[in-house]
Parts: C-alpha cells; structure tokens; sequence
C-alpha cells in the first residue's frame, strides 16, 4: 500500500426507521424503565434487610454493582467509585457468611453492609436517571463479559417486560 488507510465502510442499520433508532440511543431511560429495573433490586435489598435473602436476591444486588462499576469505568456517570467498592466488599462478606456451609443460608447483615446496599441502591437509580437506553445496554454488556472473564456464574433470572425494541422503547 501506499500508507493510505482503507476506505471506510459503513455498517447498515437493520432498522428502517432511523428516527426511532436515533431515539431510542439518544434519550435518557424512561421512568417506567427506571422502575422495571428498580424493582427486583428494591424486592432484593427488602429480603436481605430481613434476613431472609436467597442467593438468587444476592446474585440480583451483586449484578447491579457490576453494572454500576462498568458505568464508572465508562465515565458517564463519574465519582462513585468508594461508595461502590464499599458495597461491593459489603456484598462479598454477605457471601461468605452465607455460604458458611457450602449451601446458601440467609444471614443477618451488620450496620454497615446495610447501609452500603441501601446507598448502592440509591446511587444505582441515579446513575440510571443519567444513562441513555444504549449506554446501559453498553454498561451491563460490559458488566457480563467481566462477570465471565473474572470466573463469576451467570444466572438467566426472569424479569419484568422492558422495551426491547426502539418502537416499543419510543411509543
């Protein structure tokens, strides 16, 4: 070559309709969205604070850290990160308590564990007050393939209906 770059070749969208697209990348999540992804972590953190968590609520909060991380690590919404390593330790030693006997048992948490959830939950719906729908999409893709690149199971939880296309997502 003569040290010239390749031409660039652009990628087609799958989508028609660019403006639904462009919305759907483009716009901050919608309160409905906040709360469909709020509410198994407001269930979770209840059943921990009550001492009666399983391990599928644990898994549950442990995934909203990792996610929360990787949007630290992106830089969207930026100095959170003490707070976020707190709960991630916090959440480390429920586990191990939990796990005592080989088999998941619920435990009582400490002062401190509760209050670095229950302030990881409210940091968490901030963060997600300031995100676009493809900025969370690029966050918890990033937070799975940490998740499995670090050894960590991933465990496929029913959840509540969300906009999963850009029609539904701008309708």
């Amino acid at each position: 070559m003569n040290g010239q770059r390749k031409p660039r070749r652009p990628r087609w969208v799958k989508s028609t309709n660019t403006l639904d697209i462009a919305l759907f990348r483009a716009t901050k999540l919608l309160p409905d969205e906040i709360a469909a992804r709020m509410d198994p972590l407001r269930d979770a953190h209840r059943a921990l604070r009550e001492g009666r968590a399983t391990e599928l609520q644990w898994t549950v909060i442990a995934s909203a850290v990792a996610i929360s991380l990787s949007i630290e690590k992106k830089g969207i919404v930026r100095g959170l990160i003490e707070h976020l390593t707190k709960a991630d330790l916090a959440l480390a030693r429920i586990e191990q308590r939990a796990r005592k006997t080989k088999t998941w048992k619920p435990t009582s948490l400490y002062f401190d564990e509760l209050d670095s959830v229950t302030t990881l939950l409210e940091l968490f719906e901030y963060q997600l007050q300031n995100l676009s729908a493809k900025e969370y999409d690029q966050a918890w893709h990033h937070a799975k393939s940490e998740t499995a690149r670090t050894g960590g199971r991933l465990i496929k939880a029913p959840a509540k209906p969300t906009p999963s296309t850009p029609a539904q997502a701008c309708a």
